[in-house]
């Protein structure tokens, strides 16, 4: 079982094409903020904008390059808080106003940048504002306007459209279709009496059971092919970013509980003629996009999963 990499599109985004442009005829800003919905499509397009500028245009760059360079510097979210340490962020303003390495330009690719808080970023403005000759200062984030104001608008911005990419994984399909099937038979709940209830309360805390091992074969997978590619994280930066694997996963498969959700009430809508659960799909919609503003208040994902099943029961079941 495999799961699909947040990987980038293999062609460059329409936003790449113009900076690359701006990067030749040398007029490129020394504030960039790239935003868009896939980190990891994020980054490889920060990388690639950064080989530009620290050797001479190619297309494509060189695979080892620039990851390894003197003159690319990185910073990036630190512990479980995944807050931008201003200790870390001090370092990196020592770094890019030393002389070049290499004797060019400088990089700095300022990861997950929602996730300044006002003392990291007041450290950071000065040199947003002022970057040394030859620095270039890239942010990248999948919040835009979770990024404080007083660095949004010091950025030239552009978004990267790169959509996420599917979970391939066999367990998490066979979770969908076994809660398409659970959803089925809610729909006949009232008539199948108390043993039809009985039933759909333990396949209920069955899915919510396998929901637990598959979400977490899912993030371990995860964490070895992100984490591990990247061998000079910090312990501290190690553990943001396994944080951000667990919730971004979690986020995800709501998004395809969303799509399993929608598919199931198409499907028997056209089949038995029920426009009744365009309805219920929507008002099921309502409930999961309840979910991440829970998680974010620190609600355990199993938990909040549970509160939809429950509403979703009563529901589609009425």
């Amino acid at each position: 079982m495999s799961v699909a990499e947040s990987a980038a599109p293999p062609q460059h985004s329409r936003a790449l094409n113009v900076l690359r442009r701006c990067v030749s005829e040398g007029n490129l800003a020394h504030g960039l903020l790239l935003t868009g919905e896939n980190l990891a499509a994020l980054e490889e397009e920060a990388l690639i904008l950064a080989g530009d500028l620290l050797k001479p245009l190619s297309d494509p760059p060189s695979a080892e390059h620039p990851v390894g360079h003197p003159d690319l510097f990185h910073l990036r979210p630190g512990k479980k808080m995944r807050l931008i340490p201003v200790d870390a962020t001090r370092e990196l303003i020592r770094q890019v106003y030393q002389s070049a390495n290499q004797g060019g330009n400088k990089v700095a690719i300022i990861h997950e940048a929602d996730r300044f808080n006002v003392e990291s970023a007041n450290a950071f403005l000065k040199s947003l504002e002022e970057p040394p000759k030859g620095t270039y200062l890239i942010l990248l984030s999948t919040h835009l306007y979770r990024i404080l104001p007083t660095l949004r608008s010091r950025c030239f911005g552009l978004q990267i459209h790169a959509e996420i990419p599917p979970i391939e994984n066999e367990s998490w399909q066979s979770w969908c279709l076994d809660y398409q099937s659970w959803l089925g038979s809610l729909l006949t709940l009232r008539k199948d009496g108390k043993p039809g209830v009985s039933q759909a309360m333990f396949r209920l805390y069955g899915l919510l059971t396998r929901f637990e091992t598959v979400q977490g074969e899912i993030v371990e997978q995860l964490i070895e092919q992100e984490v591990n590619e990247n061998e000079n994280l910090s312990p501290d930066e190690a553990v943001a970013q396994e944080a951000r694997i667990q919730r971004g996963t979690t986020l995800r498969l709501i998004r395809d509980i969303e799509q399993a959700t929608r598919d199931f009430a198409l499907m028997k809508e056209n089949v038995a003629n029920q426009p009744s659960l365009s309805k219920k799909f929507v008002r099921s919609t309502e409930t999961l996009e309840q979910l991440p503003g829970l998680l974010r208040l620190n609600l355990k994902d199993i938990t909040a999963l549970e509160f939809f099943m429950l509403k979703t029961l009563r529901l589609w079941s009425a």
